[in-house]
């Protein structure tokens, strides 16, 4: 990404260098090529840091509507600890008979 903003800058002091009028629009063709792509990469640079805030947003406000819900389907599901990024863990599966300390209840 720090090559691709020296380019325009290295060509253009190439231009000033350029005594030949056909050889010092070639290189103004590219420098203006460079700018093109440069703009082009920070646009999709920017882009990206966007979908990535969003979907950092999205992953709050679902997990905020996790804790809140009262869905039957959606209770399956805690958040564990309070830390700035939470992790959603499934319910633990009921216990197994080896694992329950009382012996069942007669009828």
């Amino acid at each position: 990404m720090q090559r691709l903003t020296k380019y325009p800058l290295l060509l253009l002091s190439i231009t000033k260098c350029t005594e030949v009028a056909a050889e010092r629009a070639k290189v103004e063709q590219a420098a203006e090529c460079c700018r093109q792509i440069l703009n082009h990469v920070n646009q999709e640079v920017r882009d990206m840091e966007n979908l990535m805030k969003l979907k950092d947003y999205q992953r709050r406000l679902d997990l905020s509507n996790l804790k809140q819900s009262t869905d039957p389907l959606l209770s399956e599901f805690k958040v564990k600890g309070e830390s700035q990024d939470p992790q959603i863990h499934p319910k633990p599966l009921p216990f197994t008979h080896s694992d329950n300390p009382k012996p069942p209840r007669s009828p």
